[in-house]
């Protein structure tokens, strides 16, 4: 984190708009980011966000089971887009 954004989230009473955004942005992205120093960031992999974030789209993506006549319903909505 840039040293303003924490300065920022130390004085909460300062700017309590970006405290409670950077608190409830690490519980949105648990696991995801990464607060290591850099030679220990490096050594992980050295992994950015982004691919970060790919890599646990796919596994969601991955894990997904398609609802009970979802496939029906797309086909029926491909089909009525062809004949247009």
């Amino acid at each position: 984190m840039n040293s303003s954004l924490a300065r920022a989230a130390q004085d909460h009473k300062a700017s309590p708009p970006v405290a409670q955004t950077l608190k409830r942005f690490r519980d949105f992205f648990p696991g995801l980011l990464d607060r290591k120093i850099r030679p220990q960031w490096l050594e992980a992999g050295g992994a950015t966000l982004g691919q970060r974030l790919n890599a646990r789209v796919k596994e969601i993506l991955a894990g997904h089971q398609q609802a009970a006549g979802c496939g029906q319903e797309k086909a029926e909505i491909l089909a009525k887009a062809a004949a247009r």
